[in-house]
């Protein structure tokens, strides 16, 4: 050792200790520290005319097995062999600083007996890291690699590190990382790659079969794949202003394990996201993020993703099938934020909880870009679409849309259609076309239109081959034309009946415009039956009491209003399109429904005496709503209902006196709801119904009861004979506080069977004689006769 190293020695001896007798070559050793170097210089100032060397590690336990610390600085070319650190124990600190370049071969701490605190490679240029090159190193605070320049890490190069706090790459340029090279990494807390960071190749899977608490990459240029960051378990994947620049790969072979519980870009800048490749992720959140093609994974669906969030972001072309077949999703979420175009397909057979789309802008919406889709809420506030296509939402099933406060330049006809919707609000909307057939063919349970404004061109055929239970279209503005008088007079005038289809308080964006036609158009359909036609609905009368008049109706009607009349028999038409969905009855002194169209969704009788003749008359049918109010059915035909399906079965102040035994076969009833009614015979309408509520009732048939799912009798008369005792699985309201009555004959005597016509035991108590009993008898009979 020359002359200034022999100095040296004795400022380390003096500053840390005692100086070992046997030292590696190029070092300084004291009892605390060992100081290797090719310069005798200080750190980082080589001395003038001195040409640095190479320095060759040995494995230390030649010489040396524990220290503090180990530093090796200001060396051309650095070589750490393997298993160089075998059966030693450093203590605080290993630190490689201004070297040239730094040769780590694979296993080179293999062995090591005690690891540092930290590990720290800085100011230096590494060429390769080697498969394997930490091996052996565990509970560490940090494995620091600054100002470094490194030329690839090989695969595995990480392998095997474990209980390490932080792995920190800081101010780094990497040419190559290999796919896998910070694979099957256990329990570090932190990995971070920040300040100045490029990364100019990225292989596939580099973090596979690793676990994570943190991932932190900021201020990174970064050339990567599709799949560089799949397999990583980590709670948390954080990537601040990065650049990324990723290129396809071929196809996905196999599926790794992977688990993040959330996934954050802010401030970013991706040329492309694959979804499907962050399956597993719980929570995916983009702010301020720059996405240059949103795509979609071939054979590869997103799957146990939570939640998807942009913020703040623009997606310039977010691709067919981007998200499809997705299932169980909590939410996606678009917010302050914009996407140029969104293609066919764009979300596909998907099963999403809820779609926000909040103060947000959308250029275009394709044709079908939403379609078979199961979303249970869709929100879209505060934002703006240009232009959207036909179908948009085709075959999805949408338990709550809601728009407010947005606007939507252009829009296709039938943008609408195809979707089954519970509820769907337009409210404080501005949409500047109506198109004919915005809504065909979509099946609506309620369709709410609340002060939305329409200024520009409007379809008189706009609701045309729409199904729905319920419209209501209020305090909404038009850009009204004189010569569509039909359409005004829906629009503008109120309904006889609002129960269905309620237009109310609209008016013309031109208020003074007196030249706006709003006359319905007056007709006779039959002979005695007067009617007004208002676009789809048509309101009628009967107006000659002798007639017995045959009512159908034909093409393009929606909603049908009848009442008033004498006598009046209910056919179907003879149109091979039938469109009449929902009808009203009203004060029909003697109805014969003897047959109607199999586009009926809903019948409403009230305050009429009716029979159902026809078997198969009212067979096959998908009924929203089957109500009665005030009525008497006197009879319903063998299998008149047959095959039919009723979501809602009302029944209020109604008699219904004989129903065949068949008259409902194999029939489906999902909700009966019966009130102050009595109900002599009900045929076999229980057979197939769900539930069953009934209060303030007299109900003398119960046939079926005992397959009814959930029941609810509340302060009701029965026949306790004629059922079987509902299980305590079917009571759904508490108890059952309807009383069991016996029953005798309209002559007095006790009833045995539940065919007869029966009185309630209260009329005989009330008897004192045989005189009473006939006179009351007769009284019942009366009453019964009058409901």
């Amino acid at each position: 050792m020359k002359v200034d190293g022999m100095l040296r020695a004795v400022v380390l001896l003096l500053a840390g200790g005692i100086v070992y007798s046997i030292c590696p070559d190029n070092c300084a050793c004291t009892e605390k520290s060992v100081v290797c170097s090719c310069n005798d210089s200080p750190w980082g100032q080589p001395a003038v005319g001195v040409t640095k060397t190479k320095l060759k590690l040995t494995p230390f336990t030649k010489q040396i097995d524990f220290t503090r610390v180990l530093v090796i600085h200001s060396c051309d070319l650095v070589i750490v062999p393997n298993d160089t650190f075998k059966d030693v124990d450093i203590i605080d600190q290993i630190k490689f600083m201004a070297i040239g370049q730094v040769e780590i071969h694979p296993h080179a701490f293999r062995g090591i007996r005690t690891c540092p605190r930290q590990f720290v490679i800085q100011d230096s240029y590494i060429p390769q890291l080697s498969n394997y090159a930490f091996n052996g190193l565990t509970n560490m605070d940090h494995l620091w690699l600054r100002n470094v320049s490194i030329g690839k890490i090989s695969k595995l190069s990480f392998a095997n590190l474990s209980n390490i706090q932080y792995i920190y790459f800081r101010d780094a340029a990497i040419r190559f990382i290999e796919s896998g090279a910070f694979a099957h990494m256990k329990n570090i807390t932190f990995f971070y790659m920040r300040e100045k960071i490029l990364c100019r190749e990225v292989g596939d899977f580099i973090f596979i079969g690793s676990t994570i608490n943190e991932v932190i990459i900021e201020k990174a240029h970064i050339h990567s794949t599709d799949l560089s960051f799949v397999g990583l378990c980590a709670q948390d994947v954080y990537l601040r202003n990065v650049k990324i620049t990723a290129k396809r790969t071929s196809k996905l072979s196999r599926i790794p394990m992977q688990k993040v519980k959330k996934f954050r870009v802010q401030n970013s800048v991706l040329n492309r996201f694959v979804l499907a490749f962050h399956y597993n992720i719980s929570s995916i959140e983009f702010q301020k993020v720059k996405i240059s093609h949103f795509l979609r994974a071939p054979n590869l669906i997103p799957q146990n993703i939570d939640r998807v969030l942009f913020k703040e972001s623009v997606i310039t072309h977010w691709h067919g099938h981007a998200v499809s077949s997705a299932k169980g999703m909590l939410s996606l979420t678009l917010e302050l934020s914009s996407i140029d175009k969104i293609n066919r397909h764009g979300v596909y057979a998907s099963e999403i909880d809820t779609v926000n789309i909040i103060n947000s802008r959308i250029d275009t919406i394709d044709s079908n870009a939403f379609s078979r889709n199961d979303f249970n809420v869709v929100f879209v506030n505060g934002s703006s679409i240009n232009f959207m296509g036909k179908h948009s939402m085709s075959g999805s099933q949408i338990q709550n849309f809601t728009m407010m406060l947005s606007e939507i330049n252009a829009i296709e006809e039938q943008s609408f259609g195809f979707i089954n919707c519970t509820l769907m609000t337009f409210e404080q909307n501005e949409i500047n076309v109506l198109p004919e057939s915005l809504f065909k063919s979509s099946m609506i349970d309620e369709l709410q239109i609340n002060n939305c404004t329409f200024p520009g061109v409007i379809s008189e055929n706009s609701f045309n081959n729409l199904i729905v239970n319920k419209l209501n279209v209020v305090d909404s503005s038009f850009n009204c034309t004189e010569s569509t008088c039909e359409f005004n007079s829906m629009l503008f005038k109120p309904s006889i009946n609002s129960i269905a289809w309620n237009f109310e308080r609209n008016r013309c964006l031109e208020p003074e415009d007196t030249t706006i036609c709003r006359d319905e158009v007056d007709f006779e359909p039959h002979n005695g039956i007067k009617c007004r036609r208002r676009q789809l609905i048509v309101e009628c009368i009967c107006t000659d009491e002798s007639m017995d008049p045959v009512f159908w109706m034909g093409d393009n009607v929606t909603v049908v209003t009848i009442g008033d009349c004498k006598r009046l028999k209910i056919v179907k038409s003879e149109t091979s399109h039938p469109s009449v969905q929902v009808m009203y009855l009203y004060r029909i002194e003697l109805l014969d429904i003897a047959s109607v169209d199999p586009s009926f969704t809903q019948l409403h009788i009230l305050h009429s005496h009716v029979y159902f003749s026809q078997s198969y008359g009212l067979s096959s049918l998908n009924l929203y709503t089957l109500n009665f109010i005030g009525t008497f059915i006197h009879n319903i035909a063998p299998l008149a209902f047959a095959s039919t399906t009723v979501d809602y079965l009302t029944i209020n102040e109604t008699t219904i006196r004989s129903a065949s035994g068949n008259s409902f076969s194999n029939g489906h009833i999902n909700s009966v709801e019966i009130s102050h009614s009595n109900i002599f015979s009900f045929g076999n309408w229980l057979e197939r119904t769900r539930e069953l509520r009934a209060k303030n009732s007299f109900l003398h048939d119960m046939y079926g009861v005992e397959n009814v799912t959930e029941i609810c009798l509340l302060n009701n008369s029965i026949n306790c004979v004629c059922i079987v005792n509902p299980s305590p699985a079917q009571i759904v309201c508490g108890s059952i506080s309807s009383q069991c009555l016996e029953f005798v004959d309209l002559d007095g005597k006790h009833g045995t069977g539940c065919g007869a016509q029966l009185a309630p035991l209260e009329v005989r108590n009330m008897l004192s004689s045989s005189n009473s009993i006939s006179i009351l008898v007769s009284m019942y009979l009366l009453i019964v006769m009058l409901m």
